[in-house]
């Protein structure tokens, strides 16, 4: 247990105290002198009177100093441990213990796709690759014949992309955030973000939500559908 700081001031003051008490009692007591000549005897020895005086009290002069120490020692010493004990008992100040910082949440990491769903992402990216570089022969080779889209531009067909690819700029795009929803072992449905930089026939393309079903033909995978949904953007 700690001790309170005014522990060793209070010790100082009963020392300073039991000094002066000590001091006052010896100034109180009659001063201590030999016995006159004409009370000492003929060997050196004291009078009768004090002689009576000695047998009638029993002990000298000296007692009541004696007795008055005796009184204020004990006093004060037990003033003393009842502060020591007061003091000792006095809890030690406690000390907050350091804030342990709280641990953010993980951040849960996008599940990596599977080898069929990447085998769709990989097959829209070859599409648009095939658009923006205008390689017929890989558009063809990647689409249905029955392939129809719907983009903000208006409907299409693959025979109708093919006649107007001349009017399409596509400067970059993106397949963000895929996701492969399987409608059976041969339809896939692919969903994502594009943030597609280009123009069509001089109107700027803006930011869309696509959505590509894809069809297993023969074990040969081509998209059926294209469609598309503004991007809003946020204030």
């Amino acid at each position: 247990m700690a001790r309170d700081p005014s522990y060793g001031v209070l010790v100082l003051c009963l020392f300073a105290v039991l000094t002066v008490v000590g001091i006052a009692e010896r100034k109180l007591a009659p001063a201590e002198r030999p016995p006159s000549r004409d009370r000492v005897g003929r060997h050196g020895s004291t009078t009768v009177g004090e002689s009576r005086v000695l047998l009638r009290t029993g002990r000298p002069w000296t007692t009541g100093y004696r007795r008055g120490m005796k009184t204020s020692v004990p006093f004060l010493l037990v003033v003393l441990a009842a502060s020591t004990a007061a003091s000792a008992q006095t809890p030690a100040p406690t000390t907050p213990a350091p804030s342990t910082p709280v641990a953010s949440a993980a951040v849960a990491k996008p599940v990596a796709p599977s080898r069929a769903d990447q085998l769709v992402i990989d097959n829209s990216r070859a599409s648009w690759e095939a658009y923006k570089t205008r390689n017929v022969a890989a558009m063809k080779a990647l689409a249905s014949p029955t392939f129809f889209s719907f983009t903000l531009g208006g409907p299409s067909t693959l025979a109708q992309d093919i006649e107007t690819i001349a009017k399409l700029e596509i400067a970059s795009y993106t397949i963000d955030e895929p996701k492969v929803t399987w409608a059976g072992k041969n339809v896939a449905i692919l969903r994502y973000k594009n943030d597609l930089k280009g123009s069509f026939d001089g109107k700027a393309f803006k930011p869309v939500y696509a959505n590509e079903v894809w069809f297993n033909e023969g074990g040969k995978w081509r998209i059926v559908s294209y469609t598309e949904t503004p991007v809003v953007p946020t204030t």
